[in-house]
């Protein structure tokens, strides 16, 4: 009896750590891409209840009641427990090897987590051991046991980063010479950087953050790792997600010039409200020196008001703003939006102007580039030499491509990221083919009570233009299609599809003309993205 007894407990335990696994990985996944941060995965939990309480879980629940119904008859308890873990071990051994589980990427941090969490595990099989019932406990409570390990891990880490800083402010100290150009904004930072570091490497030796490595640490080990003395200039992005970590990171670099290139209700849900965000972004400005020089793109209402503060005007002695609207510092005009290129005249208020043709898709880089060209024209470059510059600018991987898919499908590769205004403006591109279009999108993510207005109002743009458009996430998928609903007229078919399989499917029965055209909007199943070429 005591032999079956341990065989059973032995057949559960291998099936448990095969469920525990997969549901380690897929927490770990999500604690990534949330930078473990708490205020982050929480926001994202908010959404995604899943995250915190699975249907696992809710199962977990009633089998524990269920256990203690039948509290006398301890077989039965195990044969129970048994069967559970049976069919979920089995459910997850399935989805880690055909690969439907999401899983985080295998960084040091990753790997040092994932032991730390496996090596917890071991004395909890022998507690089990004694108490089965406990087994439940957990896997309700996995969540909590999560967070403490992350929580666990992020002590030495924290202390860690602290010592980064401090060593990074030290060596910025000596390059007494250096120009740090400093860019923020909830949109468009990483595209400014870039458009402005293929300008000023013409005529400079430039070192720049790399991707969007702009968080205080990000930058605190591209100054240690890759700032040298023969560099003029350092082109620092700056992110941010709440109050004070713009200032943090100012602290380090110490800018001279300071971009804003516009500001929205993203990440809102952790901001808390739009005046945080508005003051966090405006953290760059005020840390400018009084000799300082601020560009801002003035069309951003959120700039504008802020602006129309008489203390900031004062404050920054040298104020630059750009425009496609209004003829102030730096403006464009006679814009033209072509399928393949962009094509504009660039007018500045010191008499200067030049033609520009730009290869790059969709109306909304032309802010971006107004921004770099000021700065550009604050180092001392003419209008004439930065515009034969610009024409070797290439998009960003994964920004606004343009790109052949299957049977030469026309296809704009957005999937690096998505903002309300970026998905609006790429959306209002897509209006000048002539085809079938097509948006397949998840729903945004961290956009607190302005979240399901922000969702209706992509909603109604995408009925606007579009003929197909597939949501791969459920959150305000209802918010997205409501305008279809009120209006009878409209004839787009708006799908919730998380298959990337019936999303190929669906794709090929809709999209069969050359002039026909799909756009990949923010993170979308990597399955497709493979599917292109």
């Amino acid at each position: 009896m005591y032999s079956f007894s341990l065989f059973l407990f032995i057949l559960i335990s291998v099936f448990w750590f095969f469920h525990i696994q997969q549901r380690m990985f897929y927490s770990l996944y999500f604690w990534q891409i949330k930078e473990y941060r708490i205020d982050r995965f929480l926001a994202e939990a908010k959404i995604k209840k899943s995250v915190i309480f699975s249907k696992i879980s809710f199962l977990a629940i009633i089998l524990f009641f269920l256990i203690l119904i039948f509290s006398k008859l301890w077989q039965f308890q195990m044969y129970l427990i048994a069967l559970f873990y049976f069919i979920v071990g089995i459910r997850s051994f399935y989805l880690l090897t055909a690969r439907k589980n999401r899983l985080p990427k295998f960084t040091k941090k990753i790997l040092i987590l994932w032991s730390f969490c496996s090596f917890l595990l071991i004395p909890l099989i022998l507690i089990f051991n004694e108490f089965i019932l406990l087994i439940l406990v957990f896997e309700i409570l996995f969540p909590v046991f999560m967070f403490f390990c992350v929580e666990f891990i992020q002590i030495p880490v924290i202390f860690i980063k602290k010592q980064i800083s401090r060593k990074a402010k030290k060596k910025r100290k000596l390059f007494k010479d250096l120009i740090v150009i400093g860019i923020t904004g909830s949109y468009g930072k990483t595209s400014t950087k870039e458009f402005l570091y293929t300008i000023l490497s013409q005529k400079y030796n430039v070192l720049k953050t790399k991707g969007n490595n702009n968080t205080e640490i990000g930058v605190a080990n591209t100054v240690l790792q890759k700032l040298k003395k023969e560099h003029q200039i350092f082109i620092c992005e700056m992110g941010a997600y709440r109050i004070g970590e713009i200032k943090a990171i100012c602290e380090i670099v110490k800018p001279k010039i300071g971009i804003l290139t516009g500001i929205n209700e993203q990440h809102i849900a952790l901001f808390r409200s739009q005046e945080n965000i508005i003051k966090t972004k405006f953290e760059l400005i005020e840390s400018l020196p009084e000799h300082g020089t601020a560009i801002l793109n003035s069309d951003n209402r959120y700039i504008k008001s802020k602006f129309e503060n008489q203390d900031l005007k004062t404050q920054i002695a040298n104020l630059k703003f750009c425009s496609v609207k209004d003829k102030l510092d730096i403006w464009a005009e006679n814009i033209k939006i072509k399928k393949d290129r962009i094509i504009f005249k660039i007018f500045s208020k010191d008499k200067d102007s030049a033609d520009f043709e730009v290869n790059l898709i969709g109306g909304q880089n032309i802010p971006n580039i107004l921004l770099a060209v000021c700065c550009a024209k604050e180092l001392g470059m003419k209008l004439n030499e930065i515009s034969e510059i610009c024409k070797t600018l290439k998009p960003m991987p994964h920004q606004m491509e343009l790109k052949k898919g299957i049977n030469n499908l026309n296809i704009i590769d957005s999937s690096y990221s998505a903002n309300s205004k970026s998905v609006i403006s790429h959306l209002d591109y897509l209006k000048i083919w002539e085809g079938k279009k097509v948006i397949i999108m998840p729903c945004l993510i961290e956009l607190g009570t302005e979240a399901k207005k922000i969702h209706q109002q992509i909603g109604e743009k995408i009925s606007e233009v579009c003929d197909l458009a597939i949501i791969t996430t459920k959150e305000y998928f209802e918010e997205i299609r409501r305008c279809n609903k009120i209006d009878k007229n409209k004839k787009t078919e708006i799908l919730f599809i998380n298959n990337p399989d019936k999303i190929a499917e669906k794709i090929k029965n809709v999209c069969k003309k050359e002039q026909d055209i799909i756009l990949l909007e923010s993170r979308v199943p990597k399955e497709l993205l493979k599917q292109r070429n």
